[in-house]
């Protein structure tokens, strides 16, 4: 990633993908922060280490994850990613109880790493969206997993769509 992006700032105040100037400013660099001291600490967490040990090029995750937080919180995009956030959690099998351990632990690095209390809510309240599409997603083919009428029984969409 270039300097040049590590300098810029958006507002998360307006729309999504917007970056409207009413808001706190955050710097591309502080959403990298926030993300590599997340992840530092999810490697170890009880609840998450297992899922994250899935991941083989922690450089590349890193950088994803900061630009879809980036583009997230009304950044323009930068890189090619798509970003399937519901599906790929539920095809990797992520549990409710794991989506609250993430929650709390993303709370505890946000207070440790934003100092603005504003964007640091509107950020933690986006999380809170993301993980109420995981949870939603998961009850959802929890349901349809229970029929036994369902043609698609037992099918997840892949971690890699």
């Amino acid at each position: 990633m270039s300097g040049k992006r590590h300098l810029q700032t958006l507002s998360i105040r307006g729309e999504p993908g917007v970056g409207s100037t009413n808001g706190p400013a955050l710097a591309h660099e502080t959403i990298d922060r926030v993300v590599r001291a997340f992840y530092a600490r999810a490697r170890e967490h009880p609840d998450l280490a297992a899922t994250f040990a899935r991941v083989e090029d922690w450089d590349e995750h890193i950088a994803r994850i900061s630009h879809f937080w980036w583009v997230s919180l009304g950044g323009r995009r930068y890189r090619p990613d798509r970003f399937q956030v519901g599906p790929r959690h539920v095809a990797l099998g992520v549990t409710g109880r794991q989506v609250d351990a993430w929650l709390d632990l993303f709370e505890e690095t946000l207070s440790e790493q934003v100092a603005d209390d504003q964007a640091r809510q509107d950020w933690l309240d986006r999380a809170h969206r993301m993980g109420r599409v995981i949870r939603g997603l998961g009850a959802f083919y929890e349901r349809r997993d229970a029929r036994t009428d369902d043609p698609h029984r037992g099918q997840r969409p892949s971690a890699r769509d």
